[in-house]
């Protein structure tokens, strides 16, 4: 059972790539070892998309042309999600993100799904957990040039002004950036009580370093990509006290299936899963059981993906609505002496 995976194991977010190829391969080791899929085993046609939404597109058309496939895992990052979901879509395949959370992607088609959720959610989380729980009124926004900070920015921005907060200060930079400098002496002189940071870890550790190094204290609010050990070596105890979105996988969480993932991931991989690996793993197996159930077919696959019903993952329950779009509760997180701390749970 042939299946492809378009992952960016190059460029600006290789890091993340290594976590979801972990997650894939697990699952597929897992699936291969109980049997397969009705007693066919899976093999996964790897493209790497160089963290570019083109050479993503190229590689999407390179594997529906040598393999004839139903189904692609692909679109992790938004930008690749939004590139690939209409010729998915116009073709009848089957794609499924595992790690794209751009509003945009809800209705870009019937054939297009998704296990993680959407900025409607962790945006609104934060702007409501920022107003309502912290008290904060008063917000700069900072945010990498790029689909998903951009996303995040849209939505954390709309709900925090209609629960009455002020936006006085906003600024974006490109992805890649190191040196905050000037972007910091501007910030000193706003009177605010947080900034709104979504980036990705190498962006925001080079950030906090540098506040740091001149100084300064701001508040820090973040999404997912801040639960990464990468921002821990660039940062350190600088990271202390920052709070951040994130989507329900928890490595404290008791449940059996949920540690006896996070066991077995250790062991093979020498460190805590991430996110996007126990998304990633997930996805291939929900994927296995809507081929097990509907067939190896794009509308057999699209069919059974609609009718899954909290399905039991080790990032949590997982079901679908009308749009593709997961059904999962959210966590904020705050880091406290280099940990990654719960601090609640949506329902």
């Amino acid at each position: 059972v042939k299946i492809g995976a378009i992952v960016f194991q190059t460029g600006e977010a290789a890091e993340y790539g290594k976590w979801i190829m972990n997650g894939l391969e697990m699952a597929k080791d897992e699936i291969n070892e109980t049997g397969g899929i009705n007693g066919i085993p899976v093999e996964l046609i790897y493209e790497d998309d160089n963290t570019n939404p083109k050479t993503a597109v190229s590689a999407f058309n390179k594997l529906l042309a040598t393999q004839n496939l139903p189904i692609v895992i692909a679109g992790v990052t938004s930008k690749s999600a939004m590139a690939l979901a209409p010729n998915a879509e116009s073709k009848k395949i089957v794609l499924f993100s595992p790690c794209s959370s751009t509003p945009d992607y809800t209705n870009a088609g019937d054939y297009i799904f998704r296990n993680w959720s959407s900025d409607n959610l962790e945006g609104k989380l934060m702007a409501e957990y920022a107003y309502n729980t912290l008290g904060y009124t008063n917000i700069a926004t900072l945010t990498m040039n790029s689909d998903y900070s951009l996303g995040l920015k849209k939505v954390f921005i709309k709900r925090f002004s209609e629960l009455g907060g002020r936006i006085s200060y906003s600024e974006e930079f490109a992805e890649g950036t190191t040196d905050f400098k000037t972007i910091i002496a501007k910030l000193s002189t706003q009177k605010i009580d947080a900034i709104y940071l979504p980036s990705h870890a190498k962006e925001v550790g080079a950030f906090l370093k540098q506040m740091k190094q001149n100084n300064k204290s701001f508040k820090i609010l973040g999404c997912v990509t801040y639960e990464s050990q990468e921002l821990i070596k660039i940062a350190g105890n600088s990271t202390d006290g920052i709070i951040f979105t994130t989507p329900a996988f928890n490595t404290e969480i008791k449940d059996t299936l949920t540690q006896s993932f996070i066991t077995k991931y250790e062991k093979r991989f020498g460190s805590k899963p991430e996110n996007f690996a126990a998304h990633s793993y997930d996805a291939l197996k929900i994927i296995a059981l809507a081929i097990q159930k509907g067939g190896y077919t794009p509308d057999g696959i699209k069919n059974a993906l609609y009718q899954i019903s909290n399905y039991p993952g080790v990032s949590g329950n997982t079901s679908f609505d009308k749009n593709g779009d997961v059904l999962q509760p959210a966590m904020i997180k705050e880091i406290k002496n280099k940990q990654f701390i719960r601090l609640t749970t949506t329902k």
